[in-house]
């Protein structure tokens, strides 16, 4: 079932979607760490703003489900207007990134 919050963070549903839980975004720009642990993308949401998502990969031990790997978002921004805002910003705040510029 779609929420509140899932309207505010993605934009509201359109009658163009698939019919699954979530509504379609683009990752329209992308940096990987050079360990390949982080990374950040640059998302066009449905209404066509933009945002960006740090994002980490994780090796979990645990006793009880034993190891496995964990992927899950460091940090979301805020939005923008252009993918252009949401990557100069994205250089603003996450501090590695600067070192993968091309």
């Amino acid at each position: 079932m779609w929420s509140f919050l899932a309207d505010l963070i993605f934009g509201p549903r359109s009658s163009s979607d698939d019919g699954g839980d979530h509504p379609k975004w683009d990752v329209v720009w992308r940096r990987d760490r050079t360990d390949g642990v982080a990374w950040v993308e640059v998302i066009r949401r449905p209404d066509g703003l933009f945002y960006f998502v740090e994002s980490v990969r994780e090796y979990v031990r645990d006793p009880i489900f034993g190891d496995y790997e964990s992927e899950g978002p460091l940090q979301t921004s805020g939005l923008y207007a252009s993918a252009e805002d949401a990557e100069r910003e994205a250089f603003l705040e996450v501090s590695w990134l600067r070192q993968v510029r091309d």
